[in-house]
């Protein structure tokens, strides 16, 4: 990533925007920066939510499917990185996407 922006994406997300083979990234860096950046405020948003939600009566294994489909509806995220998403909301909520 451009050594002047302080935000570089964790492999993982950077990983969506790779080539085959790994070594070069398909789009533009501030692309990817960008993309990086839409996907973890929505990590963020969307964990808290989750919390709420489990803390009321509902549970996590009902909740992750509906984050999906929010997700999958808004058309403003790709498939990949809705699955970066998710995948990002277990790490920070501590519990397991299915």
């Amino acid at each position: 990533m451009d050594d002047a922006n302080q935000i570089e994406p964790p492999p993982s997300f950077s990983a969506l925007y790779a080539s085959r083979d790994g070594r070069r990234l398909t789009r533009e860096p501030e692309f990817v920066i960008a993309r990086y950046e839409l996907c973890e405020d929505l990590a963020l948003t969307l964990v808290q939510q989750l919390d709420a939600l489990i803390a009321g009566s509902d549970t996590h294994q009902e909740i992750v499917p509906q984050l999906r489909q929010v997700l999958d509806a808004t058309n403003s995220i790709s498939a990949a990185e809705t699955d970066w998403v998710l995948s990002r909301i277990a790490e920070l909520s501590g519990r397991p996407v299915e």
